[in-house]
């Protein structure tokens, strides 16, 4: 029987590359009569790895999520920066690179801009991490 769980939207589940019990924490048995079992419970929990590597979707969803979180502080901004982030996409994809980077420029902008005041600080910089380790990617 198992009683941890790890749930997932049908988005991520296509991310899951394999779900295995982290046997760390049941298998201390009693080892003899009178001795007490001594893992931290009585089951093993799960221990998952994922495949989620960072898109320009998925960070105009983290810009849409932080909104309705009230980590970007009104809806509209959030819906901003996503809509940013898609048209620095679509330049790229269109091989418009001054248009791209110029996008790129304007979100780091924004963000600096944004941190602290219009956005959580901590929402801003892991925003801004995600944002570049996608640059680097590219």
């Amino acid at each position: 029987q198992t009683l941890d769980m790890q749930f997932a939207t049908s988005d991520q589940f296509t991310d899951l590359v394999q779900v295995r019990a982290g046997h760390f924490n049941a298998d201390f048995a009693a080892d003899h009569d009178g001795d007490v079992a001594r893992g931290a419970s009585d089951h093993d929990p799960q221990v998952a790895r994922w495949f989620t590597d960072v898109t320009f979707a998925r960070l105009a969803d983290l810009a849409l999520y932080y909104g309705e979180t009230g980590q970007i502080h009104k809806m509209k901004q959030a819906q901003a920066l996503a809509a940013r982030v898609l048209r620095a996409e679509m330049f790229l994809e269109q091989g418009k690179v001054d248009a791209f980077n110029s996008q790129v420029e304007a979100i780091h902008d924004q963000l600096d801009d944004w941190s602290g005041s219009v956005m959580d600080e901590d929402a801003a910089e892991a925003f801004v991490s995600e944002f570049d380790r996608l640059l680097s990617l590219l």
